[in-house]
């Protein structure tokens, strides 16, 4: 069905999306702020996620089985860290490229890229079938009601490395239909693959000239009201925010989660701090959000009070890139209040964490997990990538934060430039001195991008393209390799050898409900004062709330966390 060129409604409504794929541990936050900020200045507008939508879960949980089959076990590594770029080709291959038989070679050098191995015309066949289907239920769920609500005047998608594919073809059939509703888009795939003025941001803006009206770049909040105001009159259509000024402004913006279904996800979110106070060479969180600052930390608290009660949650995912600086005074903040919560977020290695007053305090005011990027054990690597921490302190902040029962998750990169075997085995070596330490152990393989890292100009004179002109027609984003050592093959070998000596150490990568049993009972067992396990939390949960009130909540956020970890 053909739709007239209406012109545009300035009092219809602002569909805001959260398409898949993305792991919906917290209700989306960006787009849940711009809601409230536009209701506030008059407008009418509805957010959804269908990340929560079972037939995503069964679409990701059938390309993972494909994906096994295909790849030898030996050959998984961080499995679940090359899904997101396998999704983002995949999907965008499947997207461009309808003829079977130009689009098995460019998914033959995809697998071949991240897994070194060679895919078959029959593997192909099962991943493109797959997807097709997937793009007939996006047709059927969102395009479908989209096309059928009259009063929806704007299109707002939220993008990332693992949606893109997806939230092309919505904009691509909106704008089939209905070219006159206004399509604007935003997303952290802006501070990566797409950075502005980058020769894929260009290739991109190019070829989605016809399905995006405009694009926010960094916060959007005010941006977006601004081009509501001017009926979208703006000659601009790339709008690059003020990250300073957007974090003024959305520090005092609460998040309209009423749209979503909060049972469904694990954790409700709260944050007290925007970017980042260091500059590590391999990270762009600095370059996109700005200087580093912070919230009232009693304004936080009251959040937190408010919205635990008000969804009868006490699992709190902190959006913060480090909470070092304030998570003293936070914990004392949360225990004034007698706030029966748990929390959960990154936090910098210090000798601050080997200070076991201010560890026993934290893990009092519900410190339940503490995320860390270690990077490395070679403290030549932790030099080079300029973080400024030394081997040592690694193994006390992880000796500090488990004695007193917190879980720690570790984040190492492998492959960073410059690292050699003797580095690696020196990082093999810190885990296994910490093993006791380390409730998880999760590698990630280097990234390097055209721009935006600390180090992105030293390394750029070193980039060899993946995929060639007719490829990136298809793909728009190129990939690179950096003519330095380690190579590509190096670096998949280390992490596969790293995967093997964290299995081997007894330290659990867990990514299911069954991973998460055996890495809690491992930790009680290192730990007698371990917080508590995903069993005893779901008793804690009925104690706070009543058992009337809630329904196994955490039996919930299991289900949910062993469905969707994409």
């Amino acid at each position: 069905m053909m739709y007239k060129n209406n012109d545009f409604k300035v009092n219809g409504v602002i569909y805001l999306v959260q398409l898949p794929f993305w792991t919906p541990l917290i209700p989306p936050q960006g787009i849940a702020k711009i809601k409230s900020y536009l209701q506030s200045n008059g407008y009418r507008v509805k957010t959804s996620d269908l990340n929560v939508d079972y037939e995503v879960k069964s679409t990701y949980e059938s390309l993972l089985k494909i994906i096994r089959d295909i790849v030898p076990k030996e050959k998984w590594g961080n499995f679940y860290d090359n899904i997101h770029e396998i999704i983002k080709y995949s999907l965008l291959l499947v997207l461009n490229e309808p003829d079977y038989e130009k689009a098995h070679p460019i998914l033959k050098k995809i697998f071949n890229y991240y897994y070194l191995v060679e895919l078959t015309k029959e593997d192909s066949a099962r991943i493109i079938s797959l997807l097709t289907e997937y793009f007939t239920y996006l047709e059927n769920s969102i395009v479908s009601q989209i096309l059928n609500d009259e009063e929806i005047s704007v299109l707002g998608l939220s993008l990332h490395s693992g949606n893109l594919g997806s939230g092309l073809y919505v904009l691509k059939r909106i704008k089939q239909e209905k070219p006159y509703i206004k399509t604007v888009i935003g997303g952290s795939i802006f501070m990566g693959e797409l950075r502005n003025n980058t020769p894929d941001f260009n290739r991109f803006y190019n070829k989605a000239d016809k399905l995006i009206d405009y694009y926010i770049i960094g916060s959007g909040e005010s941006s977006f009201l601004h081009l509501l105001k001017n009926r979208f009159s703006s000659t601009e259509r790339v709008i690059i925010s003020d990250p300073a000024k957007e974090a003024v402004l959305g520090f005092g913006i609460k998040p309209d989660l009423d749209d979503f279904d909060i049972k469904k996800y694990p954790y409700i979110a709260s944050y007290v701090s925007q970017s980042c106070p260091n500059k590590c060479s391999f990270c762009n969180e600095r370059t996109f959000m700005g200087e580093y600052i912070e919230r009232d930390i009693n304004r936080v608290v009251d959040e937190i009070e408010h919205n635990s009660k008000l969804y009868q949650k006490n699992m709190i995912f902190m959006l913060d890139v480090l909470m070092n600086n304030y998570i003293t005074q936070f914990s004392k903040g949360l225990i004034q209040r007698g706030l029966n919560i748990f929390f959960d977020g990154y936090i910098r290695v210090s000798d601050q964490l080997n200070n076991s007053d201010q560890t026993q305090l934290w893990r009092e005011a519900g410190f339940y997990r503490a995320r860390l990027g270690i990077e490395s054990g070679s403290q030549k690597i932790l030099d080079l990538i300029n973080k400024n921490i030394t081997v040592e302190q690694i193994y006390n902040s992880l000796k500090g934060l488990a004695g007193k029962g917190i879980k720690t998750t570790t984040y190492l990169v492998i492959g960073h430039p410059g690292e050699t075997d003797n580095d690696f085995k020196e990082t093999l070596d810190l885990l296994t001195r910490s093993q006791e330490y380390i409730w998880q152990a999760e590698p990630h393989l280097f990234r390097y991008f055209y721009t935006g890292q600390s180090d992105s100009e030293t390394w750029a004179k070193s980039r060899i393209p993946l995929y060639t002109d007719e490829e990136l027609d298809i793909l728009f984003f190129q990939t690179y390799n950096l003519d330095l050592l380690p190579t590509r093959t190096t670096s998949l070998e280390r992490i596969w050898r790293m995967m093997e000596h964290i299995e081997m150490k007894g330290i659990v990568n867990p990514f299911s409900v069954y991973d998460k049993f055996k890495a809690d009972e491992r930790w009680s067992g290192l730990h007698e004062n371990s917080v508590p396990s995903v069993v005893e939390m779901d008793e804690i949960s009925k104690v706070t709330y009543g058992s009337n009130k809630m329904k196994d909540t955490v039996s919930t956020r299991l289900e949910f966390e062993d469905n969707f970890l994409f």
